[in-house]
């Protein structure tokens, strides 16, 4: 049986995937625990969940934009990106005027 809080770290990572819904693999990577976050660990879910869309740099340009995908917060905490693993997602097999066939 599961303990409080192990459910309350549950919900809060299903919220944490509905709202930055990019993130999102597959379920099956998630139950397996391989996700984004399964080599980078729980201090960089909780500081990438915390902060998500609430940083902003500033490009070669001046021009300002927000820190949006993980690989790039990474990189800006000054992390390891190699760490991130990639999203992976079920591939929609094309049909009718939109197939490359």
């Amino acid at each position: 049986m599961l303990t409080g809080i192990v459910k309350f770290i549950m919900c809060a990572e299903i919220i944490f995937l509905i709202q930055n819904i990019e993130y999102v693999a597959s379920a099956s990577d998630i139950l397996k625990q391989k996700g984004m976050f399964s080599e980078l660990g729980e201090k960089w879910f909780d500081d990438d969940w915390m902060n998500f869309r609430r940083i902003t740099v500033t490009d070669e340009n001046g021009k300002p934009s927000e820190i949006s995908s993980l690989k790039d917060f990474v990189e800006y905490r000054g992390g390891d990106t190699s760490l991130v693993v990639p999203k992976r997602t079920a591939g929609k097999k094309k049909t009718g005027k939109d197939s490359d066939e």
